[in-house]
């Protein structure tokens, strides 16, 4: 899962491609377990599992990190 991580910080092309698969499974999910989606594709639910779980932290993260620039940007308003 390392490695996920060292190519969303160095490669553009490779992250656009995760986050296309990324996203092509949260809608599967919508209408299939992940179980199934695993097998369907052949991957392994484990490894499946863990890049889903990483994504959906990365995003979480970025939303984080999205509104806290927006408090501060609220903040400094307020104190011009």
């Amino acid at each position: 899962m390392a490695n996920l991580i060292e190519k969303i910080e160095k490669k553009v092309c490779g992250s656009a491609r995760i986050l296309q698969a990324y996203s092509r499974v949260k809608k599967m999910q919508t209408r299939m377990p992940l179980e199934e989606i695993a097998e369907t594709f052949d991957l392994s639910i484990y490894d499946l599992r863990g890049f889903i779980n990483i994504c959906d932290s990365l995003v979480e993260g970025e939303q984080i990190f999205h509104i806290d620039l927006g408090q501060a940007e609220k903040c400094a308003e307020a104190i011009s």
